[in-house]
C-alpha cells in the first residue's frame, strides 16, 4: 500500500517544514501533515491540536500542502485472485464458501459410503 509520504522528495519536506514556521506548528504536528497530506480541513483538524484556540490558518496551511508536498499516489487495485468462483450454472460464488461446500459434499459422500459397507 503506497502512502502520502512514498511520492515525497527530501526537498518538498524541508521546504514545506520551513514554511510551516510561519504557522506555529508543533515538530509533530508537521510530520503528521506530511505524512497524511490533508486536503480539506476535515483533515487537518483532528491532526492539529486545539487550533481554534491558537488560531491556526488551516486554509493557509491546506494551501501550502497543495503547493510544495506531490500529490497523493494513485493506485489501480487489482483484484484478488481466486476471489469468486464461477459455478456450474454462471453465478458468481466466493471461494471459501465454495471451497467449504466442496469439502462438506466430499466428507458426506464419504460418510454415504461408509454406511453401504
Amino acid at each position: 500500500m503506497e502512502t502520502a509520504a512514498s511520492t515525497q522528495t527530501r526537498e518538498s519536506v524541508t521546504k514545506f517544514s520551513d514554511k510551516c514556521k510561519d504557522f506555529k506548528l508543533a515538530k509533530a504536528e508537521i510530520l503528521n501533515v506530511i505524512n497524511l497530506r490533508p486536503s480539506s480541513d476535515v483533515e487537518l483538524t483532528p491532526i492539529l491540536e486545539k487550533p481554534d484556540e491558537r488560531e491556526i490558518d488551516i486554509d493557509g496551511i491546506l494551501a501550502l500542502v497543495q503547493e510544495l508536498l506531490p500529490p497523493l499516489p494513485t493506485t489501480l487495485e487489482a483484484p484478488e485472485e481466486n476471489e469468486q468462483d464461477e459455478t456450474e450454472n454462471g453465478e458468481q460464488e466466493d471461494t471459501e464458501n465454495g471451497e467449504q461446500e466442496e469439502t462438506e459434499k466430499s466428507e458426506q459422500e464419504e460418510t454415504e459410503d461408509g454406511e453401504q459397507s
